[in-house]
């Protein structure tokens, strides 16, 4: 679908959720909801940062993203 919508950086953000979902599955699958929840805004607010051109604030979310553990999530 993201393809077909011709938005490259959408199409490889996906990829990049997508892929990590998948490679962590074994570490969160006991984890509560507040967990992907929190996660989920974490995506929210780095798309509308992506979405603003803000370089400052996406990376700053995306570094809350990589070194986030479940606990200060």
């Amino acid at each position: 679908m993201l393809r077909s919508c011709g938005n490259r950086v959408m199409e490889v953000f996906a990829g990049v959720v997508r892929t990590y979902f998948q490679s962590t599955q074994h570490l969160i699958k006991d984890l509560p909801k507040e967990y992907y929840e929190k996660r989920a805004e974490l995506c929210d607010s780095l798309l509308a940062a992506l979405n603003k051109k803000s370089v400052e604030g996406s990376c700053k979310i995306l570094k809350a993203m990589i070194e986030g553990k479940p606990s200060s999530l």
